[in-house]
């Protein structure tokens, strides 16, 4: 489906799972807006726009006064094919997803838990004594309020889309209304956590059931398999800010040296793959950081004048907000991550990674230390999940280097790295690869506090 790229996307696309595969029949109701909200913890007006898409799309009826209608009739021959022809494509990706998830989503999940109160566990034992028709979603449900403990949009925004990949949780079709929530609601919170992962693996298990009889009863045996694909920028347009950190980045390695000129509109448009307009607006958000200077008649010059920044714009706004939550990220998984992709390279592959981390203390750009490390794990990590989410970070700590220097105040940013990279590569040098990721984690920290702090009334 075309749909805005939005958050009520994730409203659309349960109901449209829930409704197309058979939960919901012709004639049902939908729960009021006020639960929904409550379970998705989401805006009303967020909830609406989704339901909107589903009349739009002639799933559902809308009426002011009553709960949404379902007038959408499902061919109940053709849901077993409907659900074979999305989760077979996707089943190699959904098991390195799994293969994946105790590097990229326990140590997330872990921290989340490690900051949830007495109080916090209180109420949300509360909230599942509570009736509910979302049974299915008690997992989603548990995983969600916990990582809202870490503040953190990005994180949640990458749990939703691994969600919305997966979809199973979607599927629930027993017609059964919780009752009550009692089974879950006298647990403690290991014991909630260790059901919830038991049912999951259930349902993973139920699912690749369900894919291999799938495969030959539909002879898909070779059908072409789809990857995921991290969405980020849910309310501005992806491309434009992909571009500007696409030429910070490239700026930063001196492709585009200061005080020369940029290509013109057209040869930028051609180069990167993007509209005109797009470079233009992203030329824009460029000069607004201090990056660089449009001129009437000549072109856009590399200035690197970051003594003021325009917050005013949402644009920085969010550039600023997904830098501090991208270093977030990247502190709790980037150890793990790191050493496994590592250990499954070849050993030339490890030599030239060593070569590019120690020239950045001879050639002074100890800044790019994250860049480095990352565009390594994008390269060669095995699991195609996380060279996905790295990709998307990596592309966003770009934010970084105008924020960095702006916070220097003319400070040398080779200075500000220099001390802790020249201890990392000694690390690295000597095959400590414990002690390296090590440097590399307590730099992340660094960073994200001083970041947090330099910026706080943003």
């Amino acid at each position: 489906m075309e749909l805005e790229s939005g958050i009520n996307k994730l409203i659309f696309e349960y109901y449209e799972a829930r409704i197309v595969y058979g939960y919901y029949e012709y004639g049902d109701k939908l729960p009021a807006i006020p639960k929904i909200c409550a379970v998705f913890r989401m805006a009303p007006a967020t909830v609406r726009a989704g339901l909107a898409a589903l009349e739009k799309q002639g799933y559902i009826r809308i009426d002011a006064r009553k709960a949404s209608m379902v007038i959408y009739k499902a061919d109940r021959a053709k849901r077993r094919k409907l659900a074979a022809e999305y989760f077979v494509p996707r089943k190699e990706e959904i098991k390195d997803l799994l293969d994946s998830s105790d590097m990229l989503i326990r140590p997330i999940w872990d921290l989340a838990i490690s900051r949830l109160g007495m109080e916090d566990w209180a109420r949300f034992k509360e909230e599942l004594g509570q009736p509910s028709e979302f049974l299915g979603m008690m997992p989603i449900r548990f995983f969600l309020f916990t990582l809202c403990e870490l503040g953190n949009s990005l994180i949640l925004n990458l749990y939703w889309e691994l969600i919305r990949f997966l979809r199973f949780p979607y599927l629930e079709i027993s017609r059964q209304t919780d009752p009550g929530g009692q089974e879950y609601s006298h647990k403690t919170m290991l014991e909630l956590r260790n059901q919830y992962e038991a049912e999951f693996r259930d349902g993973v298990d139920r699912l690749f059931d369900f894919i291999e009889e799938s495969v030959k009863e539909y002879a898909m045996e070779d059908t072409e398999q789809i990857s995921f694909e991290w969405n980020i920028y849910r309310q501005r347009p992806q491309l434009c800010y992909t571009l500007v950190c696409h030429v910070i980045r490239d700026i930063g390695k001196g492709i585009y040296p200061v005080g020369s000129f940029l290509p013109s509109l057209p040869q930028m448009s051609r180069h990167y793959g993007v509209s005109v307009s797009t470079v233009r607006r992203s030329l824009s958000i460029l000069n607004s950081v201090g990056i660089t200077q449009s001129f009437q008649g000549k072109g856009t010059q590399i200035q690197m004048n970051v003594r003021e920044i325009n917050f005013e714009r949402p644009e920085i706004r969010d550039g600023l907000r997904l830098y501090c939550e991208s270093l977030q990220l990247l502190h709790i998984t980037m150890q793990h991550v790191f050493l496994y992709t590592f250990e499954n390279v070849s050993e030339a592959d490890k030599d030239i990674f060593k070569h590019r981390f120690l020239q950045l203390l001879e050639e002074k750009n100890s800044y790019l230390c994250f860049d480095i490390s990352l565009a390594f794990i994008e390269e060669h990590c095995p699991r195609s999940i996380i060279r996905e989410c790295y990709k998307k970070v990596r592309e966003l700590t770009a934010w970084g280097y105008p924020f960095t220097l702006y916070r220097l105040n003319g400070k040398s940013m080779h200075m500000e790295y220099s001390q802790i990279i020249e201890k990392a590569a000694g690390y690295l040098k000597s095959g400590d690869l414990s002690a390296f990721t090590d440097c590399l984690e307590d730099l992340l920290e660094r960073e994200e506090h001083n970041v947090n702090v330099a910026f706080s009334k943003y």
